[in-house]
């Protein structure tokens, strides 16, 4: 007796069928990676956005926290014609004596003071002498030491007679602005660097009390994003 067998195989339309199930799968995990790439590429634009705008605000209200410092009086009441902060569209400038300074010991002439020695002089920057009632910015010409003191001689002589406590320290001016040029947010002290591209509209308000000065920031970034801040400046 002959035994026949048949081998059954796969058909062509059991082909098709698992060719087009595959493609729709392969087309799902695509689209499904796309997602999550864009998605990822979102999050990571945004936190971009978020560690620079944190630096940003940081770096702004270290710098204004300081605004009209001298030892004595804010300068909104010993220099009023310069005075602790000017705001303008896109700007903020702000003004303050270093944080290392000098009593003066002596005033030895009108264009010429001595002071503790210890403080660093350099003759291409401006400097500031401030008592409890005046200030004014001075440039120096010379500087001579004397017996642990330091004789420093002024371009011009001093328009006001200051009395003790009486202080010399380096003028600070420091500024945030946008360059619209640039499309960035700029900082200018010494000289001017890009601080984030990723700001494109600054704006302040001032709210004043007997106390002192609270600044109000707030800082466009991105496409839609906004992020608001306040600072408050003592005695100002």
């Amino acid at each position: 007796m002959k035994i026949v067998t048949f081998q059954q195989g796969i058909s062509l339309i059991e082909i098709m069928l698992s060719l087009l199930l595959s493609s729709m799968l392969i087309g799902l995990l695509m689209h499904h990676y796309v997602l999550i790439k864009r998605q990822s590429q979102r999050i990571q634009t945004q936190l971009t956005y978020e560690n620079e705008m944190q630096y940003a605000i940081e770096l702004m209200q270290g710098s204004i926290r300081q605004a009209g410092f001298t030892p004595c009086l804010n300068l909104n009441t010993v220099l009023p014609e310069q005075g602790a902060f000017k705001i303008e569209e896109n700007k903020i400038q702000l003004n303050r004596m270093h944080n290392s300074f000098a009593n003066v010991v002596e005033i030895m002439s009108p264009a010429q003071v001595k002071i503790h020695s210890g403080l660093k002089i350099n003759l291409n920057k401006h400097w500031l002498i401030v008592d409890c009632y005046h200030a004014e910015i001075l440039t120096i010409t010379a500087v001579e030491s004397n017996v642990n003191a330091l004789i420093l001689t002024f371009a011009h002589p001093l328009h006001f007679k200051y009395e003790k406590p009486i202080y010399v320290g380096e003028w600070i001016q420091e500024s945030f602005f946008i360059d619209q040029h640039k499309s960035a947010l700029m900082y200018h002290a010494s000289h001017t660097d890009v601080l984030t591209p990723v700001i494109y509209r600054i704006f302040f308000q001032v709210e004043r009390n007997a106390q002192g000065v609270l600044i109000h920031g707030q800082l466009n970034y991105g496409e839609k994003y906004l992020r608001v801040f306040d600072t408050w400046i003592p005695g100002a």
